[in-house]
């Protein structure tokens, strides 16, 4: 739910409620993979200047669909995604063990 309330698909106050007005997330979006789907095509379209898509479009979309609608590079993308998701992955668990302790998996 971090990256939907970072993200300003949804908002959420400081005891994880939902501020009354803003979307509610669909269970089958929260079941997307954050390190394989989300953060990559987050990050891709940031790192490329486009607008924030739709959720529905980084969340249920092929890659191929999902490049495609957004007239991005497939190639390019498969490329940035396989060399960001260890860098994602080590930088959020990195964050959690800051405030945890909790060990890095490598």
């Amino acid at each position: 739910m971090n990256f939907f309330n970072r993200t300003g698909y949804t908002m959420l106050d400081d005891d994880w409620r939902l501020i009354e007005g803003n979307k509610r997330i669909p269970g089958r979006y929260i079941a997307s993979s954050l390190f394989h789907r989300l953060l990559p095509r987050w990050h891709y379209c940031m790192k490329n200047d486009v607008p924030k898509p739709p959720l529905h479009m980084i969340v249920g979309r092929s890659d191929e669909s999902f490049c495609q609608h957004l007239s991005l590079d497939l190639n390019q993308f498969a490329l940035f995604r396989k060399e960001a998701i260890p860098r994602l992955k080590f930088s959020s668990q990195f964050d959690t063990w800051l405030k945890t302790g909790r060990p890095i998996d490598i």
